[in-house]
């Protein structure tokens, strides 16, 4: 049975009435909860630690661990790895601005999860997993209103400018090359990986 969580796509909330609804932890980017069988993933956009992003309707979810390589078999990455057939629901939200979570809706593995090099939070490379997500079968497929993506480069250009040369060469050597595409409301948002990875995500 489908757990009713009342939400429609584009729905934001703050972080307790999403620990409220979800039973959750009120922290962390992968919050299971055994009361609802859900796992929800928040892709905070105003912290810049993970490289989340949009490529066409496949999200690209970093997983847990903030230092070193990064398990598969390691909590909720785990739990995300496994969830096909488990029964556990997944729903994934993004903040955009601080406090605000905006629900994208329920989600699935597109894929299976994969390894790529990136930054942790003392600047080290390590190994990280991903995971490809898609909207679930049956779902509303959520396009985001261009002026939020457009607000969210804006600050992370912003962020880039107080970086030093070095760090700034550090993070665009190991960024993703390509382009990432985010369908918004109005049209295909697209943006360099670069600034996808880096200045946006």
């Amino acid at each position: 049975m489908s757990f009713e969580h009342g939400l429609n796509p584009g729905d934001t909330i703050t972080n307790e009435e999403l620990r409220e609804l979800f039973e959750c932890s009120p922290q962390g980017g992968m919050r299971r909860s055994h009361q609802t069988n859900t796992l929800v993933i928040v892709s905070d956009h105003t912290k810049a630690i993970y490289e989340d992003r949009w490529i066409d309707d496949t999200f690209h979810y970093t997983g847990m661990g903030l230092e070193g390589d990064q398990s598969l078999d390691f909590a909720q990455n785990k739990t995300l790895a496994e969830s096909e057939g488990s029964g556990i629901e997944i729903f994934l939200f993004e903040v955009f601005e601080r406090g605000n979570y905006t629900f994208i809706g329920k989600v699935e593995l597109a894929g299976s999860p994969y390894q790529e090099d990136q930054l942790d939070k003392n600047e080290n490379l390590r190994k990280v997993w991903v995971f490809p997500l898609k909207t679930a079968a049956g779902e509303a497929h959520f396009p985001l209103p261009e002026s939020t993506l457009l607000k969210k480069q804006k600050r992370k250009e912003r962020e880039a400018r107080r970086l030093s040369n070095e760090e700034l060469e550090k993070r665009a050597a190991f960024s993703k090359k390509g382009v990432g595409v985010r369908e918004t409301s109005s049209r295909a948002f697209e943006r360099n990986t670069y600034y996808s990875e880096h200045l946006i995500d």
